[in-house]
């Protein structure tokens, strides 16, 4: 679950996908196209689940997502093959063939092990996978420094003062994984504003 969640949020980051849109991916999500000018692209393509709805759209990506892909893919077809041994799951030849990244466990002593494929985990708070998994981060890299305090809140001016503190841990939300890719990416020069 922790190496799918990760996997997940490497590729919220770099795609700036919502959390409902990068859970919904499945195993062929990654592509890559060849652009004479730019070379060879990697794409995620997948659903969106906020503005108009499509379940062909593409997030252009970093190659480095590839890694975070693979690994949330071995641990999604383990747990398929659980899943299909269980009848009362449901799984059919296409959920078979090209699994979610993202889904609960089906193993036989997982609490949640008997339920429909079909019915989608929600992802649980960033916090919350933090609490699961107090080795995903080291508390004291996650602490705010004067120097991120000045950026923050020049990029955010109204931030408020108790959550926002140097010497506090940063609330992580999986909303400031498509803040933070959008201000880095502005920032880069890369990008123009269009």
């Amino acid at each position: 679950t922790l190496i799918q969640y990760a996997g997940i949020a490497y590729i919220a980051t770099f795609t700036l996908q919502r959390i409902e849109e990068a859970t919904s991916l499945r195993t062929d999500c990654l592509l890559h196209e060849v652009d004479e000018k730019y070379g060879r692209i990697a794409i995620i393509r997948g659903d969106t689940t906020k503005t108009a709805p499509e379940d062909d759209a593409r997030w252009p990506t970093t190659p480095s997502v590839q890694v975070a892909v693979d690994a949330a893919s071995s641990v999604s077809r383990l747990r398929m093959l659980c899943a299909a041994a269980n009848p009362a799951i449901g799984t059919t030849a296409d959920d078979q063939a090209n699994p979610y990244l993202f889904d609960r466990a089906f193993e036989p002593w997982a609490a949640t092990s008997g339920h429909s494929y079909s019915v989608r985990k929600k992802p649980v708070s960033f916090q919350i996978v933090m609490r699961m998994f107090p080795k995903l981060f080291d508390p004291d890299q996650l602490r705010i420094t004067e120097d991120d305090l000045k950026i923050a809140r020049l990029l955010t001016p109204n931030l408020p003062i108790d959550r926002f503190a140097v010497g506090a841990v940063w609330p992580l939300a999986w909303h400031q994984l498509r803040r933070t890719g959008a201000v880095n990416m502005f920032a880069s020069g890369l990008l123009s504003d269009s």
